[in-house]
């Protein structure tokens, strides 16, 4: 295979990816919303850190964090941030929280590369039931 070849090939490749995979990522998120009717939105940051104290950088996604009507009964206000969210959760115990958030470790395990083809590198996602709201993330 030639040079020129190779690449046309790694370029359909690539919008096959994105296209293809933000669909399946569409599907996904579209079963979770119904399976967990109390979540409302799901975020997180995706990107390839600058300096990884002499380890490879590479790409990866940020842990989920929900927001959602259970966020009152489960966990007080100092633990939500300023836009709703729960950023930690501990996943011995059995609250619909942390259910829900192994549920979407479960389904996204190594699945970073389709994360990237579809929103980009240093971005934070926002997905709700209607959309995804991607915005730039400056991780420094």
């Amino acid at each position: 295979m030639d040079l020129n070849t190779f690449m046309k090939d790694r370029k359909k490749l690539a919008e096959s990816l994105e296209k293809y995979g933000k669909q399946s990522l569409v599907d996904e998120f579209k079963t979770f919303f119904k399976e967990n009717p109390n979540v409302d939105a799901v975020r997180w940051s995706q990107y390839t850190p600058h300096f990884n104290d002499g380890d490879a950088c590479v790409f990866s996604r940020g842990r989920f964090k929900l927001r959602g009507s259970f966020a009152e009964h489960l966990i007080s206000a100092a633990e939500v941030d300023e836009e709703g969210f729960y950023p930690g959760w501990d996943h011995s115990s059995k609250t619909e929280l942390s259910v829900a958030v192994q549920k979407l470790n479960d389904v996204f395990a190594g699945t970073d590369i389709v994360f990237e083809a579809a929103f980009g590198d240093g971005v934070q996602v926002i997905a709700t039931r209607e959309a995804f709201l991607v915005e730039n993330y400056d991780h420094d």
